[in-house]
């Protein structure tokens, strides 16, 4: 933004109420919260009707919006690559402003037919390692005009949004070490209750079934013991691996503890389709040979599984039939079992 006319005494009481406004809202909301009321604040602050504060993907070879305010209202946040647009024109610390005809500088991007965009202001912001983090990008219908004072807010705002953007990955990171075993990166007991409740709650709701998983590694302390912890821990994060290429996407795997782990079977009709799902999880675990540390190894399972709601209508419940069944499957020695009342095979 070279070549700045001189300001006047109008547009500097209109930057400090701009500025009021800003920091009132940092002052007061945080997270995503804040993201989206900034997004209407700039809306207004800058009068144009697109504002999209998005993240970096990838060093902003792509662009995920966070907060997306379209023509006084939050709309749906998209992702889209950043070539042939003008995010694609980004330099660091630097402001990118395309005051007019920003159709014939960017042919090839399809938003600016579909938002009839005009003009364009934009500024990346990074970590203190030199990072990409995101972007905030205004977009209007008609010619925007050059201001010092539209620069300096912009720059304030994005420092404040950069640092929110820290904060905020700082908490996603605490969050995912609370509820991710550190090991395999795959759920831990914390979220597993978490996501067993919600799975309770939906099926309620939609008078459904699901099932539940409880697998034992058999014989994991012999080899743990003979090949040493680094080759035990190596093998867990291959199960897990390997069982999470077992589940669907709705399902859910985490790591119950040692050598436990649970598996949230959704949407399934009877016991005849958890048997079947069952069966075929265990033969692609037990049929696979783990190279770790130089040494081949095969899994040795025992699973039990539980069907809500027959074997049990909350977490507790549910999770001690699968553990009963799966104890049951171990001193039969059989691959797994599903829940009875009186504990017979069914299979």
């Amino acid at each position: 933004m070279k070549n700045t006319p001189p300001v006047t005494l109008d547009e500097h009481e209109q930057f400090m109420s701009k500025l009021r406004s800003v920091i009132d809202l940092t002052t007061s909301t945080v997270g995503d919260e804040y993201f989206i009321h900034l997004s209407e604040e700039l809306s207004k602050a800058f009068d144009v009707e697109y504002v999209a504060i998005s993240e970096s993907v990838d060093n902003f070879k792509r662009i995920r919006t966070i907060a997306y305010w379209c023509k006084d209202e939050l709309v749906p946040n998209v992702e889209y690559e950043s070539k042939n647009t003008p995010c694609g024109k980004l330099r660091k610390n630097e402001i990118t402003f395309y005051p007019s005809k920003l159709k014939s500088s960017f042919p090839l991007d399809p938003y600016i037919d579909e938002l009839k965009a005009e003009s364009y202001l934009g500024m990346p912001f990074y970590d203190s390692d030199g990072s990409a983090l995101g972007i905030i990008c205004l977009l209007g219908t008609k010619a925007m005009d050059k201001s010092i004072y539209n620069e300096y807010l912009l720059k304030i705002i994005t420092a404040r949004v950069s640092a929110e953007f820290i904060r905020r990955r700082a908490e996603q990171q605490l969050t995912y070490m609370a509820t991710h075993d550190a090991l395999t990166n795959i759920p831990n007991k914390m979220l597993f209750r978490d996501r067993l409740n919600t799975a309770i709650s939906r099926a309620e709701r939609n008078k459904s079934k699901f099932g539940l998983l409880f697998i034992d590694l058999n014989n994991f302390k012999i080899l743990n013991d003979n090949f040493g912890h680094d080759t035990g821990d190596n093998f867990l994060i291959a199960i897990s691996k390997k069982l999470k290429s077992c589940c669907r996407e709705s399902d859910t795997l985490c790591r119950f503890g040692g050598d436990e782990f649970v598996i949230i079977i959704e949407a399934i009709t009877d016991a005849d389709n958890i048997d079947k799902l069952t069966k075929s999880l265990h033969q692609k675990v037990v049929n696979e040979d783990y190279l770790i540390n130089d040494n081949l190894f095969q899994a040795d399972l025992s699973i039990g599984a539980a069907i809500y709601p027959e074997h049990g209508i909350n977490s507790d419940m549910l999770l001690q039939h699968a553990d009963e069944a799966m104890y049951k499957a171990k001193k039969s020695h059989i691959p797994y079992k599903i829940y009875t009342e009186a504990h017979s095979l069914t299979h």
